[in-house]
């Protein structure tokens, strides 16, 4: 081999590596701005629900306190303040807490404490029903903290007390008694009559912001304002628990960050969402979010991988074919070099044979090219809208349902392709109804297929035959096209009918467009033969599928005119169950 001829080989060499490596750094630069991408919007997607966790959780606070300053400017709570010891007031202001209780489930008890902090009045939830304290168990001890704590507030406002545990409502489990006490000031023309209490059990509260968990992996917890935990995924780590902590012991220095008011920060491994409850409470619900938990949700589908490895799969494909093209032109070149040193004929006959084998190979590879580029092409743009933020869930699952179906077309071919070359019959079972109906479906959106009506019959029923469903669909698919390239770009008629028959079925493909040419008929599914400048594989392919499932596929023509296929199928011994 001249230094020539080794020169030419080096740079195919050189061209097929820097192809395929140009080929995996685009797909890997890709595949991390899409990593990225999702991790951004998985991201927000978790900030999202957690904003939606606080407009939900937040007016809880506001409407306790709407209730406690309410019934603390009531004219019933005044006069029952102002005549202490008489029986009138008394009924009517229990009647009226009797009724907001029944009417608010989220109120526990309601207290009336005097203008010296002794309590006058409870109403409360007992059992399955509300009920009044007999005065002789109340409280007769003044509760001087809490005169100071509302002498302190601006008018109108209410004093929310620490998140505390109830012991004495023995009929609440023990883990359910945390309770939150609202104290409104009732002021009359002489001052400070006396305090208003709601009492409001926190456990749905807290159960809320304790399951927060949109991700496996993510933790949530509810802090006050030092950063205690108020709720937290274990529960011994709560305020009143076995071991309370504190948002420090989870983040270290960087809860201080947290505490200061920073809705979102990017810290080392992890992000931290954090969103408070309320304005008037000092209560915040604090999100960790792992830089892991990001990275596995950004991870690719298992169906995108089928589709990248699908299309990688040809590319090595390709690239073989590329190989066995030098190596076929490395032997045409040293056969040259022998014909110029004996031109006998038995080297002639090798070269004819030679060049019938390199024709054959390029039809062949034409041919694969154009069976395998249209499912190829639909993954393309299928992967191209899947790469789009914001997708509906349904129309996600569609893209990927649509890749899955391109990926088994490619299957499917090579497939075809082995079966072509040693055609064995099949014996697996298809819905030869189901089949034409999904060929069908692929046509509606071709182009040529604009100006042609197609008219189908017979095409309702489980039709079960002898074959495979995957090729079955690619001979129907085959014969529209070869049906809408006779009628053009002038359109016209295509009817698919299918009939059973007594032991076969039969499926007829007719178009109203030129027909065949009688000298054509005879070589019509031979392999690579074609007038319309194709590759000539479709009916060849077609005719193997068929004859490989113990059918029959002939053409003829019309006598009104057009061309007519007609394929006949064996039943399969389940067609005889579905019939009955």
């Amino acid at each position: 081999m001249g230094p020539g001829i080794t020169r030419r080989l080096l740079l195919l060499v050189m061209l097929f590596a820097a192809l395929v490596a140009l080929e995996v750094a685009t797909g890997q630069r890709r595949m991390g701005a899409l990593a990225e991408a999702r991790e951004r919007e998985s991201l927000e997607q978790i900030a999202r629900a957690q904003a939606d966790l606080v407009a939900g959780l937040g007016p809880v606070f506001e409407e306790q306190r709407r209730h406690a300053a309410f019934l603390a400017r009531t004219d019933e709570v005044a006069r029952f303040l102002s005549a202490p010891n008489g029986l009138g007031p008394r009924d009517h202001l229990q009647r009226k807490l009797f009724h907001y209780l029944i009417s608010f489930p989220a109120i526990d008890r309601v207290r009336v404490l005097d203008s010296k902090g002794i309590e006058r009045l409870r109403c409360e939830r007992i059992g399955g029903a509300v009920g009044a304290i007999p005065v002789a168990l109340l409280n007769q001890e003044a509760e001087h903290e809490l005169l100071q704590r509302a002498r302190a507030l601006p008018a109108g406002e209410v004093d929310l007390s620490e998140l505390e545990v109830d012991q004495e409502r023995v009929e609440v489990p023990r883990n359910e008694r945390q309770v939150l006490h609202l104290t409104a000031a009732v002021v009359g023309d002489s001052g400070l009559q006396g305090l208003l209490i709601l009492t409001v059990y926190a456990s749905p509260l807290l159960s809320a912001a304790r399951g927060f968990e949109p991700w496996a992996g993510v933790r949530s917890y509810l802090v006050d304002g030092a950063g205690a935990f108020l709720a937290h995924p274990e529960r011994d780590r709560e305020r009143g628990g076995t071991r309370p902590g504190v948002l420090g012991d989870e983040l270290g220095p960087r809860a201080a960050q947290v505490l200061e008011g920073s809705s979102r920060l990017a810290l080392d491994g992890e992000h931290i969402l954090q969103h408070s409850l309320s304005e008037t409470a000092d209560w915040r619900i604090v999100t960790r979010v792992p830089n892991s938990v990001l990275r596995e949700l950004a991870r690719p589908g298992v169906e995108l991988w089928w589709s990248a490895g699908s299309i990688l799969a040809v590319s090595l494909t390709l690239a073989a074919a590329g190989i066995l093209i030098a190596r076929l032109w490395l032997s045409e070149l040293r056969l040259r070099e022998a014909q110029s040193r004996a031109l006998d004929q038995r080297e002639m006959e090798r070269r004819l044979a030679l060049n019938e084998r390199m024709a054959s190979l390029g039809q062949l590879t034409a041919g694969v090219a154009h069976e395998i580029n249209n499912p190829l092409e639909g993954i393309g743009n299928y992967l191209s809208l899947l790469e789009k933020n914001h997708l509906p869930p349904e129309k996600r699952a569609r893209y990927i349902e649509l890749v899955r179906h391109g990926f088994n077309r490619i299957r499917d071919i090579v497939r075809d392709l082995s079966i072509f070359s040693r055609q064995s019959p099949g014996s697996v079972a298809a819905d030869i109804s189901l089949s034409a109906s999904r060929a069908l479906d692929l046509v509606h959106g071709r182009s040529e297929f604009e100006a042609i009506e197609i008219e189908v019959s017979g095409l309702d029923a489980t039709r079960m035959v002898q074959g495979d469903g995957g090729q079955l669909e690619q001979v129907v698919l085959n014969l529209l096209i070869n049906a809408g390239q006779a009628l053009g770009q002038a359109g016209g008629h295509i009817w698919v009918s299918l009939e059973p028959m007594e032991s076969d079925v039969q499926l007829t493909v007719d178009d109203d467009g030129p027909g065949i040419a009688a000298e054509d008929l005879a070589r019509l599914f031979d392999p690579f033969f074609s007038k319309r400048g194709g590759t000539g594989l479709g009916l060849a392919i077609s005719y193997g599928i068929v004859r490989a499932s113990g059918g029959e596929l002939e053409a003829l023509n019309r006598t009104e005119g057009g061309a007519r296929f007609r394929m006949r199928l064996p039943k399969h011994a389940s067609q005889d169950v579905v019939n009955e």
